[in-house]
């Protein structure tokens, strides 16, 4: 769901991706391809050395309430600098609030209709005619997007398809396509009254890869496959471009990871030594289940990033514990103890009488 943003996979921590080969020029900018099998179907396997330890002490922290405030690009980019909070959850005093720029371009763009037989581009609003239709992006200033991550933000996306007698409703479902040299992505909206897989998408972000360099007569084409009036708010164009501190960041992170003695499905132990008080930022889940213990004495965890299990550490060092029990399983199980234990009696009542 993440599209392969590269900073997201090194905070969820994945090392390895696994695709067939055709994909390789979708791999994010730091992973290589280190193994590669043979045959009509071969797959490659390849590695990042920047994904983030399991667990990872941080002091710099930004408030969920900005954080929800920046573009996609930004959000990113703020992971390799802190960590999220909601200071009415943790406690922030000894930590330090982020406020620096985050140097994400938003880059402009003209838009020029493909095929007027097939779609119309007028005021907030993409009319497709007769199946697909297409228009595309001409970039403005393409210095903006050379040696960067690229991304095409379509936001406030309402979909009006078009009226038909043949069918009972109207087609809900429809498919947004983004292509960009030799990367095309694709994001589905679901029908309304696919109950199972229904979920509203008002915003879609499609990560269109690092681009080196970029000619004069590349265009991002956007394609919607079926007829009808999509209306959009807005579409933004985000550069990333390469940072040359965020090694200095991601060195710091695995100075500053938790130090893993046991790793089990409902257990993990491990130790840690800081200097300052800070927040231990992991990638488990937040959920009711888990619990956590410092140098022996139960601690409250707080959510990071959103939805992620962190720990607050004060200065020195840190034995911690994480312990996942199944909520209400001991309850669930001596409800189940009393109610087979009410069916044998009952049973033994009637043998009686």
């Amino acid at each position: 769901g993440f599209d392969d943003r590269r900073i997201i996979n090194h905070m969820l921590g994945v090392k390895y991706i696994v695709t067939p080969v055709e994909n390789e020029r979708y791999l994010p900018r730091d992973y290589q391809v280190i193994y590669q099998t043979k045959g009509e179907h071969a797959n490659l396997v390849a590695e990042t050395r920047d994904a983030y330890p399991f667990a990872y002490a941080e002091q710099t922290f930004l408030s969920e309430e900005t954080f929800h405030g920046l573009n996609p690009a930004e959000k990113d980019t703020f992971l390799s600098y802190g960590v999220v909070l909601d200071p009415k959850e943790a406690d922030t005093k000894k930590l330090n609030s982020f406020a620096q720029p985050l140097n994400v371009e938003t880059v402009p763009y003209t838009v020029i209709a493909k095929n007027s037989n097939t779609a119309a581009v007028g005021d907030h609003a993409i009319r497709v005619k007769n199946g697909k239709g297409s228009f595309e992006l001409q970039i403005k200033e393409k210095e903006k997007v050379e040696n960067s991550e690229l991304y095409v933000h379509l936001k406030g996306l309402k979909f009006h398809p078009e009226k038909t007698q043949s069918i009972p409703r109207e087609k809900t479902s429809y498919t947004a396509n983004v292509a960009f040299k030799q990367r095309n992505k694709s994001i589905f909206q679901s029908d309304k009254f696919s109950f199972s897989t229904y979920m509203f998408r008002d915003k879609m972000l499609f990560n269109l890869g690092y681009q080196e360099a970029v000619q004069d007569d590349d265009k991002i084409v956007i394609t919607f496959d079926e007829p009808g009036i999509y209306e959009l708010d807005d579409i933004e164009l985000y550069a990333l471009p390469k940072d040359s501190e965020e090694n200095t960041r991601l060195a710091k992170k695995k100075q500053n990871k938790l130090n893993i003695s046991v790793f089990e499905d409902d257990r993990i132990e491990g130790s840690i030594d800081q200097e300052k008080d800070s927040i231990l930022t992991t990638s488990i889940p937040y959920a009711k289940g888990w619990k956590t213990t410092v140098n022996g004495n139960e601690v409250e965890k707080v959510k990071t990033n959103i939805g992620f299990i962190g720990v607050p550490l004060e200065a020195g060092k840190s034995e911690v514990v994480f312990t996942y029990r199944t909520p209400f399983l001991r309850t669930g199980f001596i409800l189940t103890l009393i109610g087979l234990s009410l069916v044998v009696w009952n049973e033994q009542k009637n043998r009686k009488t």
